[in-house]
């Protein structure tokens, strides 16, 4: 770069005569140059480009994970228990009143907002939302998200709210012991509550990372620390499959 000022600067002085200004073209050519210098080191001094997030978690979650992992309970099978029920409407075959084992959907008794948990959580995580006029922002309408799942935008036409820990799966761990208010609870925790895609919310169903992980690799040990998250705090076991998912996602060191 020092070799291209000396050669601008004698060609600037070479120019003679009235046109070319000798002064004024050196004074020109020596400021183009230092701002070509300045670029070029704003552009060697910047840091090197972000890389894409892959499957190695950042400290912070394995530290997290650390803890959890150490805290939850494992068994080697989840058994199925009798008397899951999640409708709370009537049997439109028997005429009987459904078991509604987990409440209302999307009523939390805690709430004094007077919003349904379900448009709680879709104000709370969608971008650009609207609500409905005349619902006290109660009533979402519009808004979207890259959805955690798989990384891909989706509308809130595309959107479900996804039990990270699926209620029936808690059942089977011991949510049956349960009262029916800590049930309620659980159901509209939101801490286990997650606005993702539908179709990635019912090809996940009921299952638990040993059998179903998000295909956004990025977010896969996100998802598993909001799981063991609230397993732990509702003391609900995992399986040992689904701390060798864990681990394998979650367990590097930093």
């Amino acid at each position: 770069m020092t070799g291209l000022l000396l050669e601008a600067l004698a060609g600037a002085s070479r120019r003679g005569g009235r046109r070319y200004r000798p002064r004024t073209r050196i004074i020109t050519a020596v400021m183009a140059l230092a701002l070509s210098l300045g670029a070029y080191g704003a552009w060697a001094m910047r840091p090197p480009a972000a890389q894409p997030a892959g499957t190695v978690a950042a400290p912070s979650q394995v530290n997290q994970f650390n803890d959890l992992i150490a805290r939850v309970s494992v068994v080697d099978e989840i058994d199925p228990a009798p008397g899951y029920e999640r409708g709370c409407g009537t049997d439109k075959q028997t005429g009987q009143k459904e078991g509604c084992v987990f409440g209302p959907a999307w009523n939390d008794p805690a709430s004094t907002t007077g919003c349904d948990v379900r448009n709680t959580v879709l104000a709370a995580q969608l971008h650009d939302v609207t609500f409905k006029p005349g619902t006290r922002n109660c009533k979402v309408t519009s808004g979207w998200l890259i959805d955690p799942y798989s990384g891909q935008r989706i509308t809130l036409s595309q959107t479900q709210i996804d039990h990270v820990v699926p209620l029936h799966r808690a059942f089977d761990a011991g949510a049956w012991a349960w009262s029916a208010a800590r049930r309620q609870q659980f159901a509209n925790d939101q801490r286990n509550l997650l606005a993702v895609s539908a179709h990635a919310n019912q090809s996940k169903q009921d299952l638990g990372p040993g059998e179903w992980l998000p295909t956004n690799t990025a977010q896969q040990c996100p998802y598993v620390v909001r799981y063991l998250s609230v397993v732990v705090a509702y003391q609900l076991p995992i399986t040992t499959s689904d701390k060798a998912a864990a681990v394998a996602v979650c367990g590097q060191t930093p």
